[in-house]
């Protein structure tokens, strides 16, 4: 009835926090014990990963497979008389006297692949921002409390 009876404070776990005198409630438990700290709570930061190298260990080859091919065919007998022909780059020749076929030899692509050696490969860069510097609410566990000195 708070003449002959009153309430004591339950501190366990919480310390004493006096109250700021505008407020009619005098026992309010706040604060936390442990905060996890959210991303917005965090400072604005980015993360730069400096120089990143792979290994020189890079040595290799590529190999293809190059089977030749052959072009081949024949014509009809054509209004010549006997002789012959060679190709420009003297890669053919045959009989062009009436009914004659010719022959191009098979020859490679020409596609060849160099070996790279030793060699690295560098990444720079760094992060996006994060965090917005919020604030955050680090009070320990309180209750509060209007304290009364008697002399």
């Amino acid at each position: 009835n708070g003449n002959d009876t009153f309430n004591v404070p339950d501190f366990r776990s919480r310390f004493p926090l006096g109250s700021n005198g505008t407020s009619s409630n005098s026992l309010v438990a706040g604060g936390a014990s442990t905060h996890v700290i959210s991303i917005a709570e965090l400072p604005i930061h980015s993360h730069t990963q400096g120089s990143l190298q792979t290994l020189y260990s890079g040595v290799h080859t590529h190999v293809i497979a190059d089977p030749g091919h052959n072009h081949g065919g024949s014509t009809g007998a054509g209004p010549f008389s006997g002789g012959s022909f060679s190709m420009i780059n003297g890669g053919g020749s045959g009989n062009d006297g009436g009914a004659h076929s010719h022959s191009i030899p098979a020859g490679a692509t020409g596609v060849t692949v160099q070996s790279d050696g030793n060699h690295i490969h560098t990444i720079q860069g760094s992060t996006d921002t994060e965090g917005s510097n919020q604030a955050m609410d680090k009070m320990p566990p309180y209750q509060t409390v209007h304290y009364i000195i008697r002399a």
